[in-house]
């Protein structure tokens, strides 16, 4: 049902990856201050340096994802298996985010610094998985009460 747990859950993950937007992910601290959002890179003197297309392409899939997820309450099995592929999306966005982090700060001479914003995606990692054990756990209570019958 569309009511259940596990439908908030999933419903907080996607705003939380949509926020992950404007936040920014990485501080870079060098000949000029940048910061990285999923959507750009962002220097305090030129405005946007470049766009990390990797990563807001992941975030905006995981979005997407967490939302279909929530529309295919119907299909209990089809749902687990779509939000094992959302955390699985999560994960390697999050791969993808350092990765550009750590190719800029290399490339332009500085330091990188986590954010607070890195934690965003990991939270909605965390609701992803309490989504799916609750997905779980309605699959075994519709099971058992067909065992009864």
């Amino acid at each position: 049902m569309i009511q259940r747990i596990q439908s908030l859950y999933l419903l907080l993950a996607g705003v939380i990856l949509l926020g992950t937007a404007g936040l920014p992910l990485f501080f870079f601290s060098g000949s000029s201050a940048a910061a990285m959002t999923a959507l750009a890179f962002v220097d305090d003197a030129n405005g946007v340096i470049t766009r990390p297309w990797g990563v807001a392409v992941f975030f905006l899939l995981a979005f997407v994802l967490a939302i279909v997820t929530i529309l295919r309450y119907k299909d209990r099995k089809k749902q687990i298996f779509l939000v094992n592929y959302l955390i699985l999306v999560i994960i390697v966005g999050c791969i993808v985010a350092v990765a550009y982090g750590l190719a800029f700060a290399s490339q332009e001479q500085c330091s990188l610094q986590w954010s607070n914003g890195m934690l965003l995606p990991l939270a909605a990692c965390v609701l992803s998985v309490l989504a799916r054990r609750g997905i779980r756990k309605d699959e075994e209570l519709v099971r058992a009460a067909d065992r009864i019958r």
